[in-house]
């Protein structure tokens, strides 16, 4: 069972890497396998990794999630992180306004008001769901049926006792196989 457990949770990180979310590394790193006994197992994860693999309606748009933002805005620690570890730079688009927002900002505040722009928008539009860990509930579940049925299959076979009740014969019972010649075996 821990195996199982071990290749979703495998399958799930590699679909995390492919589809590029993971920039801090903290969604695949928080999965875990608990095995309670022969029969049940609990996998944890982040909450943050459930928003991201189903995603979350924004105020303005749904993107058909049971998540969704209301009144409550997401926390900006997250896009903080983020904006830190993508190295995302803040410069001035002329096009807008005609002036220069972020040159008299520290570092510091370039990074601050990056998030905040990002969690507005994330807060408005939502999040696209990325799929990288429902899609492979249905293998998980194929495979802890194979595994059960087997472990069943050996508890049933370990314990399975054939008795021949004994019958009277005239001797040696022959069984004929290619290997010992019979005229009447069909070859």
């Amino acid at each position: 069972m821990e195996k199982v457990a071990t290749d979703f949770i495998g399958r799930i990180q590699d679909n995390i890497s492919e589809s590029g979310m993971s920039v801090t590394g903290a969604a695949s790193s928080s999965l875990e396998i608990e095995v309670i006994n022969d029969n049940s197992l609990i996998v944890r994860a982040d909450k943050h990794l459930f928003f991201v693999d189903e995603g979350v309606n924004g105020i303005n748009n749904s993107v058909g999630s049971r998540f969704g933002y209301t009144t409550k805005r997401p926390p900006i620690e997250p896009f903080i992180a983020w904006v830190k570890a993508r190295q995302l730079q803040s410069k001035n688009n002329p096009n807008y306004y005609g002036k220069a927002d972020f040159e008299e900002l520290d570092e510091e505040a370039k990074i601050l008001s990056t998030a905040w722009a990002i969690n507005t928008s994330v807060y408005q539009k939502g999040i696209k769901p990325k799929n990288v860990m429902n899609k492979e509930i249905p293998e998980l579940i194929d495979d802890l049926l194979d595994e059960l049925t087997g472990n069943a299959m050996q508890t049933v076979l370990g314990n399975l006792i054939i008795e021949i009740p004994s019958t009277p014969t005239r001797g040696a019972t022959r069984i004929n196989t290619q290997s010992s010649p019979n005229p009447n075996f069909p070859n």
